[in-house]
């Protein structure tokens, strides 16, 4: 007979990170487009708490 595995107990989520997006009329500078975002030197875990986790978002109102 085999034994069963214990079931393994969830990590609570992280609490939710807050973004603004700006109006749907706003025009970033072109440089702000084509600058690129990167992580050197993140390990795996490092990246999985940046990009998975609750995220609530709002617009900004246009003026």
């Amino acid at each position: 007979m085999s034994k069963k595995a214990k079931p393994r107990m969830r990590q609570p989520l992280p609490k939710p990170v807050t973004i603004t997006l700006p109006p749907a009329t706003f025009q970033p500078k072109k440089a702000d487009m084509e600058r690129e975002y990167d992580m050197p030197g993140a390990s795996l875990e490092q990246i999985r708490r940046a990009f998975f986790r609750p995220v609530r978002v709002l617009r900004e109102e246009s003026a």
